[in-house]
């Protein structure tokens, strides 16, 4: 659709409110403009009103608070993603120094299958990637959440069992 800007009206207040909607450039010097006028311009800004006042209420806060307490809340989310990463790392490691004294040694290769209960594969990686640090180790990890992983180091692994 085109916009003429209301020329073809003898006066512009009667298309009534104008809401933007959307922009997009769509090459150098064309850019699209997606809009509503009149009443559906006045249902736009009632369905957005509404959206606000939802979010609002389920951060039990004036819309006006409501950018303030979205940015406070993602980094908050941001840091407890970090410290949690942080977390399995470290409980990847006491894990494998666990589990080590369990390997069964096999012509000098120390072998070890382990299950590690509600283990997602991201606690997998990071134990293989702890199992990997220990040279003459090969272990099988999986969990009961149906991830697998093993873990040949390439520069380690044995070319065939003897």
């Amino acid at each position: 659709m085109e916009a003429c800007g209301g020329t073809h009206v003898s006066n512009t207040g009667l298309i009534g409110p104008i809401k933007l909607i959307k922009t997009e450039r769509i090459q150098d010097g064309v850019e699209r403009i997606e809009f509503s006028a009149g009443e559906a311009a006045v249902k736009r800004w009632e369905e957005r009103d509404e959206l606000l006042n939802k979010a609002s209420e389920a951060l039990r806060v004036s819309p006006e608070q409501l950018p303030d307490t979205v940015n406070r809340f993602f980094d908050e989310w941001k840091d407890f993603k970090k410290e949690n990463e942080r977390l399995k790392a470290e409980l990847a490691e006491e894990r494998v120094k666990a589990m080590i004294g369990d390997a069964v040694d096999i012509n000098g290769l120390k072998v070890l299958s382990k299950k590690i209960p509600n283990a997602d594969v991201e606690e997998l990686i990071k134990a293989a990637t702890e199992f990997s640090k220990n040279d003459g180790v090969v272990a099988i990890l999986a969990s009961d959440k149906g991830a697998l992983r093993s873990l040949w180091p390439q520069a380690r692994a044995p070319r065939r069992w003897a």
